[in-house]
């Protein structure tokens, strides 16, 4: 019997949501590892690796910290970002990443960093030598206060940083200084305050999740999870004719695919990966249950399908493969009860009555008194577990029907005697295979019953070498566009931070 694959789609589905997991919300940055904005020749001043600010707004942010540098020739960064590692706290790691980078020009040290840390609800701001005396620590946390933190408590992310940047350009440009001297106040947030930049871009659209990725990984899942499907249904040689997958229970999916994403993209109600994740598991767990009673509807009616007992037991088993055994750890409803009424109908095909030619029923013996009956392989396939016989006799004439139902197992017919206890022993590569030259490699297969033995040799590809670092060398050179890089500016701790 050929073998089957074991992998399913939900094992795939929780590999991603694992995957996920780290890629979207629970990546702790290191500030070494923090996206440098002029990593590359541009003007850019903002690293939004998790992706919290709108690219309209970045965009934004970007053009007027451009038309700062090329007036006043200060600097400043901004970053945000979900987490950061503990071995830092926010402040620790702005005056680590405003270093590490070497914000503002060397010989002004007019460099100044805003960092926002979404999961702690703090924002920083690290202030270089050069503009202690402009961007004062009070002047610093008035802005946050007044102009930053109303917003940032409302998940507002874009408007938080963008308004901190107005006023911060602002005072460096002595255009609408901010009165932040002694005798200051923690101010409550503004009524009637607007935003100027507020007006670049639509307000509806600010969300606590950015809904294009998500989207996209969605998909990606779903995707991955169909070809999975295709490929069990194929190795299980269910197709139309012998499969639950009807149109009825296509649609049915397809429909409960559309109502979740629908649910995702319009709802705003996923500001945190874990209802994003319960959200994802309901979604699975409902398919899960249409397939279950898809299966159940059509094992019930196979004898109808199947005359044969043993081609309806085989079909059953095949549907069986396609919700395993494991799932009722992640999906404990509806697995056990699927596998608790397959295993009766089960039990129901392999135990309809049978009868002999005179027409009387006959009985069936149990697994002690059939091995009578059976060949010495047929005794030995019983106990490989690669195949199961039912022995029937007749109570009064030397009549018996045997029924052969093979198992799912690691085995396969041997070449010689056909029996069921045929595998693979081992894997060796004779040579490795090189990036000039092809490798080999021996199979020996192996039969358990009659000792038979094969060796099968095989052709290993030859390794593939990586082209990712072809195009490193254009990333530099490009001295003439101006903004290419921070000026080596420093830091000696200056600034404030405040939390939401």
């Amino acid at each position: 019997m050929n073998k089957h694959c074991r992998i399913t789609g939900t094992t795939v589905f929780l590999l991603l949501l694992f995957c996920c997991n780290t890629l979207i919300a629970q990546r702790k940055w290191k500030y070494t590892d923090i996206p440098d904005p002029k990593a590359s020749p541009s003007w850019n001043y903002v690293s939004n690796p998790d992706g919290i600010l709108h690219d309209s707004i970045v965009t934004t942010i970007n053009n007027s910290l451009k038309d700062l540098e090329n007036s006043t020739t200060d600097q400043v960064a901004v970053v945000v970002v979900k987490d950061i590692q503990n071995d830092k706290t926010p402040k620790d790691f702005a005056t680590s990443l405003f270093r590490h980078w070497g914000i503002g020009k060397k010989d002004k040290n007019n460099g100044l960093l805003i960092l926002l840390v979404v999961n702690q609800r703090r924002m920083e701001f690290e202030v270089g030598y050069g503009l202690e005396s402009t961007l004062t620590d009070i002047l610093t946390k008035q802005i946050q206060e007044r102009y930053m933190v109303p917003y940032a408590k409302s998940g507002d992310y874009d408007n938080c940083v963008i308004a901190g940047v107005q006023q911060v350009i602002a005072v460096l440009k002595q255009e609408e200084p901010v009165n932040g001297d002694a005798g200051y106040e923690a101010p409550s947030a503004p009524d009637n305050h607007v935003i100027p930049y507020a007006d670049t871009y639509n307000n509806s659209s600010t969300q606590k999740i950015n809904t294009v990725p998500v989207l996209l990984i969605i998909i990606t899942v779903l995707f991955i999870y169909f070809i999975v499907k295709k490929l069990i249904l194929a190795k299980a040689s269910l197709n139309e004719s012998n499969s639950f997958r009807t149109l009825r229970y296509q649609f049915t999916q397809f429909l409960i695919n559309v109502v979740f994403i629908v649910a995702i993209l319009l709802g705003s109600i996923y500001d945190r990966f874990w209802q994003l994740a319960i959200a994802v598991y309901l979604m699975f767990m409902i398919k899960q249950l249409v397939k279950v009673q898809a299966i159940l509807k059509h094992s019930r009616s196979a004898h109808l399908l199947f005359t044969d007992r043993v081609e309806t037991y085989k079909n059953i088993r095949l549907h069986k493969l396609t919700v395993p055994t494991f799932l009722q750890y992640i999906f404990p409803f509806p697995t056990l009860l699927f596998h608790k009424q397959i295993a009766g109908i089960i039990e129901q095909v392999r135990n309809q009555p049978v009868y002999s030619s005179d027409g009387k029923p006959m009985s069936k013996l149990n697994e002690e008194a059939d091995d009578v009956y059976l060949k010495p392989n047929q005794v030995y396939e019983e106990g490989m577990n690669s195949v199961d016989y039912d022995v029937w006799k007749a109570e009064h004439a030397d009549e018996q029907q045997i029924f052969r139902y093979e198992l799912f197992s690691k085995y396969e017919a041997c070449p010689k005697c056909d029996t069921v206890a045929y595998d693979m022993i081992s894997d060796r590569t004779i040579y490795a295979a090189t990036y000039d030259s092809s490798g080999e490699g021996e199979k020996t297969y192996h039969c358990g019953y009659c000792q038979y033995e094969n060796k099968v040799r095989y052709t290993i590809p030859r390794k593939q070498r990586s082209s990712s670092s072809s195009g490193s060398s254009g990333s530099s050179g490009s001295s003439g566009s101006g903004g290419s890089s921070w000026g080596g500016g420093s830091s000696g701790g200056g600034g404030s931070g405040s939390s939401w």
